[in-house]
């Protein structure tokens, strides 16, 4: 799973009592209570996107567009790849040759279902 190549950035947003009315009641610091978040996912290794070690595979859903019913990867590639009725990872010089097509016991045709 490539769960661990994603990063989170969580904001916490405060709604702050302005300082001269906390001055006014007596406070010497203002209060605030959370108002809300923001949370924004990132990717922690943009290197994999077109570089990896050997046998070991880049971003999975690479792999799942390439085992895509032959009509959702013509909406992705107009111009096709060559019509061929499977796409072999091997044909991508970023991708390379995985030892494995298989993730948690569920091949990448099954995944791109998901």
């Amino acid at each position: 799973d490539n769960s661990s190549r994603f990063g989170k950035y969580i904001q916490l947003q405060f709604d702050a009592e302005d300082p001269s009315a906390a001055r006014l009641r007596g406070r010497a610091l203002p209060s605030c209570v959370l108002a809300g978040s923001r949370c924004r996912t990132y990717l922690l290794e943009k290197g994999r996107v077109v570089g990896h070690d050997g046998m070991e595979r880049s971003f999975h859903v690479f792999y799942q567009l390439l085992a895509a019913p032959q009509e959702f990867r013509e909406k992705v590639w107009p111009a096709g790849l060559g019509g061929e009725e499977t796409v072999p990872p091997q044909n991508f010089a970023c991708l390379g040759a995985p030892s494995t097509n298989t993730i948690e016991g569920k091949g990448d045709e099954e995944h791109f279902q998901l």
